[in-house]
C-alpha cells in the first residue's frame, strides 16, 4: 500500500484557499469595464479615508511657506504683490517641523477629528479620479494585447498604457483636485493662524462652506480658468507620475508573483493581496521620488490668488524661481517625509483593494460558469 507523499497531503489543504479554477482552456481575463469602475471607485475611497492624516500634513508643509510669506507681504506691500515684477517673499520661521510635532500640534489645537477635516470630498476626487486611471490603464493595456496577468506585456506597451491612464484622469478629473486642494487650502490656513489672509476682509472667509460654495467663490473671482491653474504643470507631471506607478506596479507585480508562484504553486487570496501590496507601495514610492518637486510647484499655484488676493507667482518658471530664491532647494521637498509615510499604505491600499475587487468580480463569474471578456 503506497503511503501518500507530503505533496499529496498539503494539497487538499492549500485547495481549500485557492480561488475557484478556470474552466478548461480557459484564461484570465480582466472583469468588465462596469466592474471595473466599482472596483477603482472602492480603491479610491478607501485609500484617501485611510491616508487622510498624512495627506492634509503633507499639504500643510507644502503650503505653509507661501501662506506665511503671504502674511509678510500685508505690511511690506498693502496693495499686493500682483503688479510686482518679482515677488518680494522671504524665509519664514514654518509652524510644522517633525511629522509626528506635527500631528500632535493638529490634535491637540483642532482635535483628532480634524486630520479628517475636508476628506469627504478628497475621498469623492479619488473615487473619480481612480475610476478612471484604473480601467483606462487596464483596458488600455487590453487594447495593446496584453492579459491581466502582463506576462507578454513589453515595457512600451506597459508605459504608453500608463500615460493614456494618466492624460485622462488628469484631464477629466482636473476641476476636482482643483476643488479638494482649495477646500484643504482654506482649512489648513485657520491651522496656520489665518496666515494667507492678505486682505482687510474677515479671514475666515478663505474657508469654504462646502463645495458648491468652493465652486461658486472660484468661478466668481477668477472665471472658468480658475479650474485649471496649473494644468500644464499637471499634465507634466501628473501625467509622468501615472505612467510610472502604474509601469513600475505591473512590472513589479510581475517579479513578485513569479517568485510566487515558484514557492506555491495556485494563486490564494493571501498571495494575491500581498503581491498587489508589495508591488503597489513599491511602485508609489518610486513614482512619488520623481515627482514631487513639481507637486509642489502644482499646489502653490492652485492655492495662489484664492477668493482674488494678490498673486505671489506670475507664471510657473516665476514660482520655482522664487521658491528657489527665497525658501532654497530643500523647500521643493517639504512634506516628503508625511508624502513617504502616505504612499507605502497608500499604494498597498490602492492596488491591494482594486486587485481584491477584481478577484472577486472574477470568482462570481467563474462560479456562474461565465466567462469574461
Amino acid at each position: 500500500m503506497e503511503i501518500p507523499g507530503e505533496n499529496s497531503l498539503q494539497q487538499p489543504l492549500r485547495a481549500q484557499h485557492q480561488e475557484p479554477m478556470l474552466p478548461a482552456g480557459a484564461t484570465r481575463q480582466l472583469p468588465g469595464p462596469y466592474e471595473l469602475l466599482i472596483s477603482a471607485a472602492v480603491s479610491g475611497i478607501v485609500t484617501k479615508t485611510t491616508c487622510a492624516p498624512m495627506d492634509r500634513l503633507r499639504l500643510l508643509y507644502q503650503i505653509q511657506g507661501m501662506l506665511l510669506q503671504q502674511q509678510h507681504c500685508v505690511s511690506e506691500n498693502p496693495e499686493g504683490l500682483a503688479k510686482a515684477r518679482k515677488p518680494r517673499v522671504f524665509p519664514l520661521g514654518c509652524k510644522y517641523g517633525g511629522v509626528v510635532e506635527s500631528l500632535r500640534l493638529v490634535v491637540r489645537e483642532e482635535g483628532l477629528r480634524a486630520l479628517w477635516k475636508g476628506n469627504g470630498v478628497n475621498a469623492l476626487r479619488a473615487a473619480a479620479c481612480y475610476a478612471i486611471k484604473f480601467p483606462a490603464n487596464d483596458l488600455a493595456k487590453r487594447a495593446l494585447g496584453s492579459d491581466d496577468n502582463n506576462k507578454n506585456s513589453s515595457l512600451g506597451s506597459l508605459l504608453l498604457a500608463g500615460a493614456i491612464a494618466g492624460s485622462l484622469q488628469k484631464t477629466f478629473s482636473y476641476p476636482l483636485d482643483v476643488l479638494s486642494v482649495r477646500i484643504a487650502v482654506g482649512i489648513n490656513a485657520g491651522a496656520l493662524g489665518r496666515a494667507a489672509a492678505c486682505s482687510t476682509s474677515n479671514s475666515s472667509n478663505q474657508e469654504y462652506a462646502g463645495v458648491l460654495d468652493c465652486v461658486r467663490r472660484v468661478w466668481r473671482h477668477e472665471g472658468p480658468g480658475g479650474f485649471f491653474k496649473g494644468y500644464s504643470l499637471a499634465l507634466g507631471t501628473g501625467v509622468p507620475y501615472v505612467m510610472l506607478q502604474m509601469t513600475f506596479f505591473d512590472l513589479a507585480k510581475r517579479k513578485v508573483g513569479d517568485a510566487a508562484e515558484r514557492r506555491r504553486q495556485g494563486s490564494s487570496w493571501p498571495q494575491v493581496l500581498f503581491i498587489a501590496a508589495a508591488s503597489g507601495s513599491a511602485a508609489s514610492m518610486a513614482a512619488q521620488a520623481v515627482v514631487f518637486p513639481f507637486d509642489t510647484i502644482r499646489k502653490r499655484l492652485m492655492s495662489d490668488g484664492i477668493d482674488g488676493r494678490p498673486r505671489l507667482y506670475s507664471s510657473t518658471w516665476n514660482c520655482l524661481s522664487a521658491i528657489r530664491r527665497t525658501e532654497g532647494l530643500q523647500a521643493f521637498y517639504y512634506g516628503i517625509w508625511p508624502a513617504t509615510l502616505r504612499s507605502v499604505p497608500a499604494g498597498a491600499i490602492q492596488f491591494a483593494c482594486y486587485e481584491m475587487m477584481k478577484e472577486l468580480f472574477r470568482a462570481r463569474s467563474v462560479a456562474a460558469g461565465v466567462q469574461m471578456a
